[in-house]
Formats: structure tokens, sequence, C-alpha cells
């Protein structure tokens, strides 16, 4: 029986799919991935995405990152009406992607009787990205290749000078390329089960069903935050940095009512270079993700 996305049931079902769909495309990269790493560690995750790029769901067991900022920025580059089924960009641009050179991050679009409705992501750690073999780097150029937001797989085809850069750039090109096509490999069983989804329940987009699935968990985080006393709270710590170089982490927690906000400008002013500070997703994620499981706004599988 089709249950429609405007009834909490029908919602329920629907979720439950979609987190089944990136479950599926999880073990598909642990499966398929050529880097150790990526396959005996976890070191991925998967993400689907509605068109305006905020999650819908991510797999139970994975490493918890926010791509809505990479995909954000992706198009800017490359805007919504350029963008073709089978599509894929890759990119490992520290300030955009995940701010680890070796973690390359991957987007497609997941396309519905020609319309664009969705967005697949996922990021993989690399075997070897290339760099200096050293535990010290002070800058990106020393971790590794850069790729800036770069068309892989134009229309499900392999682009030949695209795939010469990591290739010609890395250590085990083998490695690197396998990785690749095991991210690939996940896109397509993103888009496959997202498309059956959408024919299940009869509907024509993710806009009304991501619309409830925000206004649940908004209204579950709130609730779990109103729990909590008002307070500003603090907490400090010395994270792994560059030898005689200390990288203090200071971080403030405010509560009023069923807001809270989290400020860590009171850490290390920054790095030996500016090309080594913060991006934009990780940051989010490490924060949003351990606050929302621990106070009810969302798990493994629901976006916050």
């Amino acid at each position: 029986m089709t249950r429609s996305v405007s009834d909490p049931v029908g919602v329920e079902l629907c979720w439950d799919r979609l987190a089944a769909a990136t479950d599926e495309a999880a073990s598909t990269m642990l499966g398929t991935a050529f880097p150790a790493i990526t396959r005996e560690s976890n070191g991925c995750t998967v993400f689907l995405m509605d068109r305006a790029d905020c999650a819908m769901a991510e797999p139970r067991a994975g490493v918890p990152a926010l791509m809505s900022s990479l995909t954000e920025l992706v198009l800017e580059r490359f805007p919504a009406d350029d963008w073709q089924d089978g599509d894929s960009v890759i990119t490992n641009a520290p300030w955009i992607a995940t701010g680890h050179v070796p973690d390359i991050a991957m987007i497609s679009p997941v396309l519905h009787r020609g319309r664009l409705v969705a967005f697949a992501g996922t990021v993989a750690h690399s075997q070897g990205i290339g760099g200096t073999p050293s535990m010290n780097a002070i800058e990106p150029l020393c971790e590794g290749v850069l790729i800036p937001s770069l068309r892989l797989f134009p229309a499900g085809w392999v682009e030949p000078g695209v795939k010469d850069l990591p290739s010609a750039s890395v250590r085990r090109a083998d490695q690197v390329w396998g990785g690749l096509e095991a991210q690939a490999a996940v896109h397509a069983v993103c888009r496959r089960r997202a498309r059956e989804v959408l024919t299940d329940f009869r509907e024509q987009d993710f806009e009304a069903f991501a619309a409830q699935v925000h206004a649940v968990t908004d209204a579950a985080m709130r609730a779990g935050v109103r729990d909590l006393p008002d307070g500003v709270h603090r907490a400090a710590l010395d994270a792994d940095g560059v030898d005689g170089h200390p990288t203090p982490i200071d971080c403030t927690v405010t509560v009023r009512g069923e807001e809270i906000g989290i400020d860590c400008t009171g850490g290390s002013p920054g790095a030996l270079h500016d090309e080594l500070d913060a991006e934009r997703s990780t940051p989010p994620a490490r924060t949003t993700c351990p606050a929302a499981v621990q106070h009810g706004g969302g798990a493994k599988g629901r976006p916050v």
C-alpha cells in the first residue's frame, strides 16, 4: 500500500527507505573500495540531500559530515541547470571539503523523469594522495595533490584529463582510482534507490518529504534543548598540531530556552599558514552531530 509523505507514517516509511539506501550504498563502498583504510576503518561516508542541498539521510555506520556546504560551493561552479544524469564532481580542496587532503569528496545529481530532485554525496579516505611523507605538514601542498572541483564523470563517462591529474601525482594510482570507482558505484546505488522511493510513493520530488523531515528534527532538537538548564558552559583542550605550535581549542556552549549556541572562537587564532584554517563543513558536523544525538535531534540516518 502506498502512503503519502504528508502523513507521519508515510514520512517514517520514506525516511527508513532512504536510510536503508545509504546503508546499502555504504556497504557497496566497503565492499568495492581499493584503499584498505576505507574498507577496514570505515573511512567513508554517504549522504543523500534534497535539491536545496539539505541532508535527508546518511548511513547508520560512518563518519558524520555535512556535505551541504560543499554542495553549495560546487553549485557555484556547476549551476543546477548544467547537471546531467551520471555526472560526478570530485574535489579534495581542504577549504570546502573535509579539511583533510587525503579525503576525496564526490557529488552527483539525482534526476527523476528529467528533473533534478536530489544530490548524492560521498567522502572516502584515499590510501595516498602524494605529498611529503611526514607527520609535520604545515601547509596543504605538503599533504598531497590538491584537486579543485572538477567533473570526473560527465554523463557517466570518464573525463580522461581529470582522471590523469590525480593518477599522475600519487604513489599508488591504482589505489586512488579504485577508490574513485567505488565512490561512483555508491552514487549509482543512491540514484537508483532514490528514484525507486519517489516512484513507490508517487512523488515528483523530495520537497514535501524534506520539509517534513526537517520540521520533525528541528522540533525534536528544540525539545531536547529545553530540558537543559539555561547557562554558559566552557571547556578547553590542546589538540594535536605541529611540533612547537600548540593548537588550543576553547569551546563555549550557551543554552537559552530552546536554543543552543556553540562558539569556538576563543581557541587557536589560526594555523601557521592561512591555508590550514578550518573549512566550512567539518566544524559544523563535529558540533551539531554529537549535540543532536545526545539531545534527541538526530541519529545515524537522520539529518540534523
